[in-house]
């Protein structure tokens, strides 16, 4: 099984587990801090063994989003000893499209890690406005 995040908004979170290209569980919220929510719900009821890989999408959202996704999506990777992908985009929608992305992601190493895949880059500082006033 393949355990798929995707962050394609800027608030917004997707975490499917597929299974042979059929979606087995789904879950989806909008808002900050969502992720890890989504991931627990989603895997609560499976098997945690049968779990192959964890792919990271990402085709939106913001900094801070897509670098938590990442960090989420490693750290499950790691604690599972599986391996973890990001891809830059949507997942495929349909059934053959996941099922090239599950025999892809099989041919990874338990050793590979998700990159965060930004679409500009980051503007983390405000510039700041300082006035006087006496």
């Amino acid at each position: 099984m393949m355990l798929t995040v995707e962050v394609s908004d800027p608030e917004g979170a997707e975490v499917r587990l597929i299974r042979e290209g059929i979606v087995l569980r789904r879950a989806a919220a909008q808002g900050k801090g969502e992720t890890l929510r989504l991931i627990s719900r989603v895997l609560r009821p499976a098997d945690r063994s049968a779990l192959s890989s964890v792919v990271v999408a990402m085709a939106g959202g913001t900094f801070s989003h897509i670098r938590g996704a990442a960090a989420a999506g490693n750290a499950l990777a790691l604690v599972l000893a599986v391996p973890a992908a990001g891809i830059r985009g949507q997942l495929p929608e349909t059934r053959d499209g996941l099922r090239k992305l599950e025999r892809r992601v099989r041919r990874l190493t338990k050793t590979t890690i998700v990159r965060p895949a930004y679409s500009r880059e980051p503007n983390i500082t405000v510039k700041k406005s300082y006035s006087l006033t006496i």
